[in-house]
């Protein structure tokens, strides 16, 4: 399905910065990636943003009107007609509610990306609330629009995508040191922040990341993630740039130099993803100091790395445009699938897919699963070694179908659990999955039979595990209630 044309209104140069407009760019590649076509309506941009841009097949269109003027939500209507856009999306703090109302007036469906989650909700289809809260599900009300909320819509741009399942190798003592402001450094704390650092004497490698609205021009698409791989340590402000190290796992100080970024630096360092400098701190000497408890101290800095891992996964922008246009491309029964292990990039998938109301209700637990409670226990299930746990994608573009999960009960058994996406249920994918994932851990583990407890009313499950090549034994009693017991022996 061709959900056609997004057009996005933001700005973004020297002065604004790029964080609008990049964040805006990783939800065009979604929707290209669903078939459309996005357009930007700029009114202020700089030469380097507008290359990426087009680079990535985007028109742009120029706005002469003043930012968030009447003039300029006329001028956004018009040009939304222009391009037949099926949605439109607004990003930008200069876009109060008025200006939201009469663009809303004249467009088919509008999305608001609203980091203080102070706009009235009333004047749009869809409003996203970046923030570092790792638990709310989308929410909605019969007369008001749904409201996406949380790190599961973080918006990571596709060069962040090819690092999902990499694993950074944290050195015992951190000397690798990224620095990085956003693309302007309004507040100009780049260069202070260097001689700071380079002032302690502690032999670190330090480099400067810098955006494409600076001096330093473009750089290679793949250039942030490859530095943020590079680094030990990073040295930031609270925005977009906060999510994008949870991703890659880099432990980080912090500086809020925005107020839109007080609240990311806050759930930071309640979450144990980075320490932050406090507002009484001189910036420079408090990043420092901040640094300097850090260096030699490993086992902080792997906590915050696994906990960011865990928390942003490379599908917040699919999130969004799913939310958008309702659906999504379902694996065909033909399509070629592939195994790989699970990583704590799967964190959320796999705890969105249980708290699924059909997972549940085929569980022998049907109860929610809390995030915390779910993140301590995906981490004890990876470092388990009686543990394995595979994750089954599309061969072609690493969608993920589902996960199987296997434990030892003994030296030469092992039982079998497994979950399939919601998106792609009653397509034969199950008996596949299992399959595979089976023979993969029979080759590497010395086990002769793998069980399997399924609800006798799951008649699916029951289908998928004989085509799998299971067979059924006694029913048992697991939780006060019957299970089938099925079970393939080594051949």
């Amino acid at each position: 399905m061709n959900p056609g044309t997004l057009l996005v209104r933001c700005d973004g140069d020297a002065s604004l910065g790029a964080g609008h407009v990049m964040r805006c760019l990783a939800l065009a590649q979604a929707w290209h990636d669903e078939g459309g076509h996005a357009v930007f309506a700029m009114r202020h941009s700089s030469p380097p943003l507008r290359h990426r841009l087009e680079a990535e097949g985007i028109s742009i269109r120029v706005v002469s009107a003043d930012a968030g003027s009447p003039s300029d939500a006329s001028s956004t209507a018009e040009i939304a007609a222009y391009v037949e856009a099926t949605w439109v999306a607004i990003d930008g703090y200069v876009f109060g509610s008025n200006f939201l109302r009469e663009v809303r007036e004249s467009v088919e469906k509008l999305l608001v990306i609203d980091d203080f989650g102070t706009l009235d909700p009333c004047t749009a289809d869809l409003v996203v609330h970046p923030s570092l809260d790792p638990g709310p599900q989308p929410t909605a009300q019969s007369d008001r629009p749904v409201t996406l909320i949380g790190a599961a819509h973080a918006l990571l741009r596709r060069e962040f995508h090819s690092w999902n399942n990499w694993e950074k190798d944290l050195a015992p003592s951190a000397r690798r040191i990224l620095v990085s402001f956003g693309g302007a450094d309004t507040a100009g704390l780049t260069q202070p922040t260097l001689d700071r650092l380079s002032k302690m004497d502690r032999n670190l490698e330090i480099r400067s990341l810098r955006g494409l609205t600076s001096a330093a021009g473009e750089q290679p698409i793949d250039h942030v993630p490859r530095q943020m791989a590079w680094a030990d340590l990073a040295v930031a402000a609270a925005g977009g740039t906060a999510f994008e190290l949870a991703f890659m796992g880099l432990p980080a100080v912090l500086l809020p130099v925005a107020p839109n970024q007080e609240p990311v630096a806050e759930a930071a360092q309640e979450l144990g993803l980075a320490r932050v400098v406090g507002a009484t701190d001189s910036a420079p000497d408090g990043m420092a100091n901040l640094v300097s408890s850090l260096i030699d101290d490993e086992e902080s800095r792997r906590g915050m790395s696994r906990r960011g891992r865990s928390l942003v996964d490379r599908r917040g922008a699919w999130r969004i445009v799913h939310s958008m246009i309702g659906t999504s491309s379902r694996i065909a029964e033909n399509e070629e699938l592939a195994l790989r292990p699970a990583t704590l990039h799967d964190t959320r998938s796999f705890w969105e897919w249980r708290n699924d109301p059909e997972t549940r209700s085929s569980a022998f637990r049907t109860e929610l699963i809390p995030w915390s409670i779910h993140v301590e226990w995906f981490e004890s299930k990876l470092n388990d070694p009686a543990c394995r746990f595979f994750v089954g994608e599309r061969a072609a573009d690493g969608e993920p179908i589902g996960q199987v999960r296997f434990e030892r009960t003994d030296p030469l058994r092992a039982e079998i659990h497994v979950v399939i996406a919601p998106l792609h249920r009653r397509r034969g994918l199950g008996s596949r999955l299992i399959a595979e994932a089976v023979s993969q851990y029979l080759a590497e583990v010395p086990v002769n039979r793998i069980d399997a407890f399924i609800k006798p009313e799951n008649e699916g499950s029951l289908r998928a595990f004989t085509r799998a090549g299971f067979s059924p034994e006694a029913t048992v009693r697991i939780k006060d209630r019957d299970a089938a017991h099925y079970a393939r022996s080594r051949k």
